[in-house]
């Protein structure tokens, strides 16, 4: 049966905002908050507060009033007082202009109905959103619960602290149904061109979560667009937190990315070598010294081939003062030394051999299995 079709009191009673008891109905605390009157609110749950604050440093340009009304009324003044805050970008990809916001709607809203459902109402204290001019924070009482981390939260099973409120949340429409509304919060964060969602601040006495509303990349934007058409299919979560932290670290190990991904190292080497068949990504180096970065095809898409170029040389640079390095100590190095020096390929070692040569920098000695090099 549709919860439309039912009458208050089943309504109620089927939310779990009310319990029965010797023939009368009675609210329970999650009732109370959801849809309460504001008074009652006040006399059984004191601890429910929640502040709305916009701050330019330490000037503040809003504060209205601390809220104690409803969670459904609380939700409706803050996304009003949200939305007014909200400035977009148009972005031509192909015959559509698509809005890009300061602030993600769909992250907000998750981040918001998280704090407001899931914060300890047993600890004094008050959720508190505050935006500032290049992010925004969304801060309830209460730490995670045992077991979830900023490292793992992710990948955790989602356990509620408030149970009856979060179920409540999801079959009216207020919370994500399939309880991963922390991978909205991501995935809308990451596909506009946003860093990776911040709960590092977080705390054993409140949960802090910081999204970054900074200058947004408008061709990395139009890539992940057009790569989503071009596949008919959304860009997974994982994929686009890889691509963030290349973006922003410019390269990495599959040990940094497991860790941002929060999935292990087979797991994480599965989605690179997916973003490698893509042409997004492509890999350096050999064995544990493999690193991963942006391919020439996205910094080309951002015009910035020679930012490629840079982070493409510079490795070269590093194994070439490695292989002199041990020269200045050891004298002498065979190619099959300068192989597993630079954990690369013997062909790769010639050819930087060769390079130093050509440079003056170190000569060929002897021929054959003889052959080794030396510093000049």
């Amino acid at each position: 049966m549709s919860l439309l079709e039912l009458s208050d009191s089943e309504l109620d009673s089927a939310l779990g905002f009310a319990r029965e008891r010797q023939g009368k109905l009675y609210p329970t605390v999650a009732g109370l908050l959801m849809i309460g009157h504001e008074n009652y609110i006040r006399q059984y749950v004191p601890s429910h507060e929640v502040i709305f604050q916009v701050l330019d440093g330490v000037n503040v340009l809003a504060n209205p009033p601390s809220m104690k009304c409803s969670l459904l009324q609380t939700f409706e003044k803050v996304d009003l007082l949200f939305q007014s805050r909200i400035t977009e970008q148009e972005l031509q990809i192909g015959l559509f202009r698509v809005p890009i916001p300061n602030y993600e709607k769909e992250a907000f809203r998750e981040g918001f109905v998280n704090a407001l459902v899931h914060r300890d109402y047993y600890r004094t204290g008050a959720v508190q959103v505050q935006l500032q001019t290049s992010s925004m924070t969304i801060s309830s009482p209460g730490g995670f619960l045992e077991g979830i981390t900023p490292d793992n939260i992710l990948t955790v099973a989602p356990t509620p602290r408030n149970v009856l409120l979060a179920e409540a949340a999801k079959r009216i429409g207020l919370a994500e149904r399939t309880g991963r509304g922390i991978d909205k919060i991501y995935t809308s964060m990451l596909r506009s061109g946003h860093n990776i969602p911040d709960y590092s601040s977080s705390t054993v006495a409140s949960v802090v979560l910081r999204l970054n509303s900074a200058d947004l990349d408008k061709e990395y934007i139009k890539m992940i667009v057009n790569e989503e058409d071009r596949l008919q299919k959304a860009m997974p979560v994982d994929a686009l937190i890889a691509l963030s932290v290349l973006k922003t670290e410019r390269r990495a190990t599959s040990e940094m990315l497991s860790k941002k991904i929060q999935k292990s190292d087979y797991e994480t080497r599965g989605i690179i070598e997916w973003l490698i068949e893509l042409g997004m990504v492509e890999g350096v180096g050999n064995g544990r010294a493999r690193r991963y970065m942006l391919s020439s095809k996205v910094y080309s898409i951002s015009d910035n081939k020679a930012g490629y170029t840079r982070q493409r040389g510079w490795d070269t640079l590093q194994e070439q003062e490695l292989i002199l390095s041990h020269l200045s100590k050891y004298r002498t190095i065979t190619r099959e030394g300068a192989a597993e020096l630079c954990r690369c390929t013997p062909n790769h070692a010639t050819w930087l051999l060769r390079q130093l040569t050509s440079q003056n920098k170190i000569k060929l000695c002897g021929s054959g299995r003889g052959a080794h090099y030396e510093k000049l």
